[in-house]
């Protein structure tokens, strides 16, 4: 999931920007400057000799509590771009990272990034590709040490009918220095059992200058001219399944180099409206993060058979007071999964009121509302006696939560997320079994027109090694792990279990105030603990991910649509809503086992489902201390319910048809060679 702010005020939420709502958008983002944080003033900085993190609980550079007040934009919780604006004497730099938190395969993904000036009609695409594929050290791979190349593209016309070049010369030129000198990137690799090295960042600070030539075979900056200017971005995360894009602003053409023309990229026209600062005309007026949405218990996803309390808290992110009552949300659910925002799966539970009151800047509100007297039994389990629904839905369900401004309210507000979706929980693991539904209704229609298509799943697995590392207690279970510095392991520094448990200490260590164990299982009352934690602001959901054994699948879906490479046209997917769980252990294992069914596995932690273009499809993950996951479920798992199947292929059916015929046919020459009539 997605690493969320440790200050409560973000410019633009750091958190899954699925819509923002059209009729309140305003048309232009703001680049914030950097404001830091107290102690630790300013933008992440890099580059500087010696340079680390800031914060007692950051381990890279993504954490950096710099970032705070980042205007930010993510794609569900799959890739997140985040930027501030550093001054520096008389210069301006762009303080820029993209993260990939589901990486399909180890190298080759691109990342392009544009600036065009509106006040000169001139500016520059740079493409970068990645080539790490080992993990990183804090500090990130630079292009000299083979971590990265690059080419530029300059751009010069009228904003909707721009001519792209670049030098031409294969291989291309040397990058600017600013990019070879100041870019970084990260790769992080799953800790046991591994799930490959599936996590990525670009770090880049880009230098603005009034005087920088786009033409120049290596600009010295992004030109930037007048306080307007238009910005672009695409990931493209190469793999042999196809190519996952991830863009910003998103639904516009995907850049590609190869095929006719050999070089395409999007019109500036197309990009997003910017300007450099923030305050007045500056999205966003309230944010919310995943975080903030609950239901019954900070932390839950999990429905009463009752009367369910679901709780939204917003972030007040104007200048001034907002009243209590200036915003509403509304709840919706669906079965724990994969389910698409138009799917007509999602059911509506009630909608906030609040009165009285006002929120200061950089505080929540608390939005909630009671869903009670409704029909529980379809959300019972199977074979309960109220009656044939029992066991049709998932107690546990995805929460989907839209905010509006009130009715009649004085403010017209913007939301940047306008929803959020919560599909994270937190469980207790014993043996768990948990089915999820992929669903594929609502989806755009495939382009190709093809009736049926691919659904790729990812099982990502944190801390759920099949053999837990045991060493002599360090420290008592209970309280604080000791610094890092004092954290005594009777064994060589070789020994796999001795250095597992030492990355273990050393990041609970970091958490005094949740007294976690130094060691072994995260147990339900630690569980508790880190949920509050979360709540209250004071942790992130990447910290979650690190310290609890986290389960997560992640969906992508064939649009249909090609980029055409080098190497030939690809099929161009898109993610759904991914799935997971934070997992809870009271007393010791040995270690973890997993499985996945309802899938075909294609290659490791990689499964394949082909679903009608409107269709449900149901998959099993059963996660179990080691020696007690139970046997699998018989062959032929796929399962398609409450969708409807699409038609047989009509070149099959065409293909069955003219089969028959020539069987028909040669019967007929035989029975006529022998005379039979």
């Amino acid at each position: 999931m997605l690493d969320l702010p440790t200050s409560g005020r973000v410019a633009v939420a750091l958190s899954l920007l699925l819509a923002v709502s059209a009729g309140t958008a305003r048309a232009q983002i703001c680049f914030p400057p950097a404001d830091g944080v107290p102690g630790s003033p300013g933008a992440p900085d890099w580059w500087s000799p010696g340079a680390t993190p800031a914060g007692s609980t950051t381990t890279s550079f993504l954490e950096d509590p710099r970032w705070r007040g980042a205007m930010a934009h993510d794609v569900l919780e799959y890739e997140r771009f985040r930027v501030v604006v550093e001054t520096s004497g008389s210069s301006q730099f762009l303080i820029m990272s993209w993260q990939v938190r589901a990486d399909l395969n180890n190298s080759g993904d691109r990342l392009y990034f544009g600036l065009w000036d509106d006040a000169s009609n001139s500016g520059n695409v740079y493409r970068l590709t990645r080539m790490q594929e080992t993990q990183t050290s804090v500090a990130g791979a630079t292009q000299a040490a083979g971590a990265f190349s690059g080419r530029v593209f300059a751009g010069t016309g009228p904003l909707d009918a721009v001519a792209w070049s670049t030098s031409g010369t294969i291989p291309p030129p040397p990058l600017p220095a600013w990019l070879t000198t100041d870019a970084r990137v990260d790769v992080t690799c799953a800790s046991p059992p591994s799930t490959g090295c599936d996590r990525w960042a670009f770090r880049i600070r880009a230098p603005l200058s009034a005087t920088a030539n786009p033409a120049d075979t290596a600009p010295t900056g992004f030109k930037l001219t007048g306080p307007n200017f238009h910005f672009w971005y695409e990931i493209q995360d190469s793999a042999t399944v196809g190519t996952a894009t991830y863009a910003f602003p998103s639904g516009i053409v995907n850049a590609h180099e190869g095929g006719i023309p050999p070089i395409a990229l999007p019109t500036p026209s197309t990009w997003k409206a910017a300007k450099l600062g923030s305050g007045a005309g500056c999205e966003s007026d309230v944010a919310l993060a995943v975080s903030g949405v609950w239901v019954n218990a900070a932390g839950s996803s999990t429905l009463s058979m009752t009367s369910n309390d679901f709780h939204a808290r917003p972030v007040n992110n104007t200048a001034g007071n907002l009243f209590n009552d200036a915003v509403t949300a509304r709840f919706r659910i669906a079965n724990w999964g994969s389910v698409g925002f138009a799917s007509p799966e999602w059911r509506e539970t009630c909608a906030s009121t609040t009165a009285g009151g006002s929120i200061t800047p950089g505080n929540p509100f608390d939005l909630r509302c009671t869903w009670s007297g409704f029909d529980s039994c379809p959300y019972r389990p199977a074979g309960d006696p109220c009656g044939p629904q029992a066991g049709t839905k998932d107690s546990h369900q995805c929460i989907l939560v839209d905010l509006a401004n009130t009715t009649g309210t004085l403010n017209t507000l913007v939301f940047a997320p306008q929803s959020v979706f919560r599909n994270m929980d937190f469980d207790v693991n014993s043996v768990l079994t948990r089915e999820a539904m992929i669903d594929t209704r609502g989806i755009a229609p495939m382009a190709n027109g093809a009736l049926r298509r691919d659904l790729y799943l990812r099982v990502q697995t944190r801390n759920l090694p099949a053999r837990a590392p045991r060493l002599p207690p360090i420290g008592t279970p209970g309280t604080a792990a000791p610094p890092p510095t004092s954290v005594a392991v009777p064994v060589p520094p070789a020994n796999e279990d001795a250095i597992r448990v030492r990355e273990i200490a050393a990041l609970r260590a970091r958490f005094r105030e949740l007294q976690l164990p130094s060691q072994g299982t995260i147990d339900v009352k630690s569980s508790l603990r880190i949920q509050q934690a979360l709540l209250e602001g004071k942790i992130t959901l990447e910290h979650v991910e690190q310290l609890m054994p986290t389960y997560t699948v992640f969906v992508w879906h064939d649009t249909g649509r090609t980029i055409e490479t080098e190497q030939g046209p690809v099929k161009v997917m898109e993610p759904q809503p991914s799935f997971g769980l934070f997992l809870a252990h009271d007393g010791d294992l040995e270690g973890w086992e997993h499985r996945f069914e309802g899938a075909e596995q294609v290659a490791e932690n990689l499964y394949k489902i082909t679903a009608a273009k409107d269709g449900v499809t149901t998959v099993t993950a059963t996660i179990a201390p080691k020696g007690e996951l139970p046997p699998p479920a018989p062959k032929n798992t796929v399962t398609c319910s409450r969708c409807d199947v699409a038609p047989r292929n009509p070149d099959s059916q065409l293909a069955l048809v003219l089969s028959f015929a020539f069987i028909a046919f040669v019967v007929v020459r035989i029975r006529r060679r022998r005379g039979v009539s």
